[in-house]
């Protein structure tokens, strides 16, 4: 998703944001989680906890893309 938006033009990214929507969560998620690899010795259920966290916001954000994709179609047409 992060890698997602960075790809996306600037007139994307400011229709994203102008719906209120950000890839801010997702950047401090995936930086909490490479924190705690960094300096944790067992990582592992904390790491866990993390990824479960991620989860629903990947499933949405999915879903989101896919809204977003289907907007674009829908324009274009």
């Amino acid at each position: 998703w992060v890698s997602t938006i960075a790809a996306l033009s600037d007139q994307d990214r400011s229709t994203l944001a102008e719906l209120g929507l950000s890839d801010l969560k997702a950047r401090e998620l995936l930086g909490e989680r490479d924190a705690f690899r960094r300096v944790s010795r067992t990582p592992k259920r904390e790491l866990a906890r993390i990824e479960a966290q991620m989860r629903p916001l990947i499933a949405a954000l999915d879903y989101f893309e896919s809204g977003l994709l289907r907007a674009r179609m829908a324009i274009y047409r």
